[in-house]
């Protein structure tokens, strides 16, 4: 079966391996799908955001020291 996202894999190996799950997954476990979708929005923003030179995100010490704080 060919993937609809074959034209990421030369460039962005990470992204089509991610996309390619996904497509097998969808009718077998749809909430896998999901979850690989998620993954590859973020890996995506990811990649926008180096070049594009950006501010990271999403600071994850943020996160550490608000749980620590309770």
């Amino acid at each position: 079966m060919s993937s609809l996202f074959s034209f990421l894999k030369s460039d962005y190996p990470e992204l089509f391996a991610v996309c390619e799950i996904a497509e097998k997954l969808i009718y077998i476990d749809p909430s896998s799908t999901l979850s690989k979708a998620r993954l590859f929005s973020e890996k995506t923003s990811t990649l926008i955001c180096e070049f594009e030179k950006c501010a990271t995100p999403i600071d994850k010490d943020y996160f550490f020291k608000d749980i620590n704080r309770k």
